[in-house]
């Protein structure tokens, strides 16, 4: 079952969210937020890669 494009653009968008976040945390002085925020936003963003590459496995191989 493919991943919906809805969804893969969801978290790019909250990958993104997240890291402006982590970026207005850091300027004013958290730094120990920004790290997690930094840390969820590269996760975010591995998932949606890996969720593009699944998609078009499941497509070539159909």
């Amino acid at each position: 079952m493919k991943i919906s494009r809805l969804v893969l653009l969801a978290m790019v968008i909250g990958s993104i969210n997240f890291g402006l976040y982590a970026r207005q945390m850091y300027t004013t002085g958290e730094v120990g937020y920004s790290i997690a925020l930094v840390a969820l936003s590269l996760f975010f963003i591995g998932l949606t890669i890996f969720g593009v590459v699944r998609n078009i496995k499941l497509s070539q191989s159909e």
